[in-house]
Parts: C-alpha cells; structure tokens; sequence
C-alpha cells in the first residue's frame, strides 16, 4: 500500500515539472518577440536620430551654401559692384529722402540731416574724361547752378586710389532759398560717380563741420 502511495506522489509530481517545462517554453517566444520588438524599437530610434542628424546637416550646408552665394543687387536684381559709399556717421537725425536703383547699374541714393543738410550718393554714365567731359555732365545735372567753380582735387584722388576728382562748387535758388552746394564728381574705368552736399546758405557755417566729415568719410567698397 505504501509502495502505491509512493507511485502515485511520482507520478503527480512528474506531471506538475512537466505542466511547468511546457508552459515556460510557450512564453519564451513571446518574451523573446517582446525583446526583439524593443530591440527594433530602439533600432528603429537611432535610425530615427541618424535620419534627422543627416537632415539638419544638410539644411545646415544648404544654408552655409545659401549664405556664401549672396550678392548684394539692385533692385531689379543685378549686382551693384564697386559703389561709393560714405563711412562717416553725423551725430543727428538721418533720414533717407531718395532711393533709385536702375537695373543698368545707375543709382541715386539722397538723405536728409538734421532737416537741414541734404546730400546724395551717384552713380553715372560715363562723360568724356576731363574737364570738358565734366562741365558738359554738371550742365546735365545741375542747369540752373550759379555762381560755379570747377577744379580738380587731387587730395580726393589720392585718398580714391588714384580715380579722377573733381570739386564743383555753386550756389542754387535765391533769396531765403539759396544753397551752397558743393559737389565731387570722380571718374573710373566702369562708371562716373558723384557725391552732392547742399546746406541752406544762412546755416553753411554751422554746418561746416559736417559737410567736412562727409566729404572725409568718402570711400569705394565693393558690394
């Protein structure tokens, strides 16, 4: 009897191991499907990050690229070269009064200081090099001028490496009106250029100091 006792305490306990083995072996799928699940997971995470690492580093060459291909134009989209420009700052209000931009290069640039002093920045056609070429362009461009005065600035052509200067000086308008203006016309190879200053006759002392710094801040820079 105890012998079949025994049998029978074997036999349930073989049953159990057995019941166990089996159902651990049909979880190991699952947990290794979980596994290899999180392991894609992960995969598929990095590969997420490499993507958008390679996406911002092309963006950001894209726009290194961007960046380095910039070129300053007019408006009609052409490049504006080799400009005049002044470097001074006037301690006072500044105002921009004129801006045209013509798709040949020619441009006119005119500002405002302090309500009083106007001044402008050109870029011509060439004239005939010379003083007859010069006189001809000023007739042009300033017809009811009085009172003018022409000669060549050497110290402007020395402090422009060398293009040909000219300084124009004359008055416009009458009565309270008048001007005193004085002007530089400068000759290069590819265009004419002319910087203009006009201060209300009564105010041109007042405003000497100023007009020096413009006419000091003088420069050629390429844009």
């Amino acid at each position: 009897m105890k012998r079949v006792i025994i049998l029978c305490l074997i036999f349930v306990s073989l049953c159990a191991f057995g019941c166990t083995r089996q159902a651990a072996q049909g979880a190991a799928p699952s947990d290794n499907a979980g596994a290899k699940a999180e392991t894609a997971d992960s995969e598929i995470a990095a590969d997420g990050k490499v993507e958008a690492a390679e996406v911002k580093t092309e963006g950001a060459d894209a726009k290194a690229e961007s960046k380095g291909s910039i070129k300053y134009v007019d408006d009609a989209g052409q490049p504006l070269g080799l400009q005049l420009d002044i470097a001074a700052v006037l301690p006072g209000e500044v105002t921009e009064i004129e801006r045209k931009v013509g798709a040949d290069g020619i441009y006119h640039l005119a500002w405002l200081f302090n309500g009083m002093v106007s001044y402008s920045l050109e870029r011509l056609p060439k004239a005939e090099l010379g003083e007859g070429g010069v006189r001809e362009a000023f007739a042009r461009l300033e017809p009811d001028a009085y009172d003018a005065s022409l000669r060549p600035d050497d110290d402007m052509t020395h402090r422009l490496n060398g293009a040909v200067a000219w300084m124009w000086y004359y008055s416009t308008g009458h009565n309270e009106d008048t001007r005193t203006n004085t002007d530089y016309y400068i000759q290069r190879d590819d265009f004419d250029y002319r910087f203009s200053v006009s201060v209300p006759a009564d105010f041109a002392d007042e405003y000497k100091q100023a007009v020096k710094s413009l006419v000091n801040g003088l420069v050629f820079v390429t844009r």
